[in-house]
């Protein structure tokens, strides 16, 4: 699968943090619809994971198995 812009973008704000649709598509300026649309490919590609409603991660991988609590945060998301 070749990846366009958006989805490098996506995969790299999802490097840094786990995110939701919201978030992304505020970030990229691009519509939710559209950001739901190529999450959607990038899971069915497996570069990343649904990991509850509304939350997205990167796939994990043999690095990201041995992320510290302190190392994963949660972007677009208020949790205090």
């Amino acid at each position: 699968m070749e990846l366009n812009n958006t989805d490098e973008s996506i995969l790299e704000e999802l490097d840094q943090e786990r995110c939701t649709p919201r978030y992304l598509a505020e970030e990229l300026s691009r519509s939710r619809a559209y950001i739901n649309q190529r999450l959607t490919h990038l899971r069915d590609e497996e570069y990343v994971e649904r990991v509850s409603r509304g939350l997205y991660r990167r796939a994990e991988s043999a690095e990201s198995k041995t992320a510290t609590p302190e190392q994963i945060e949660i972007c677009g998301v208020d949790v205090g």
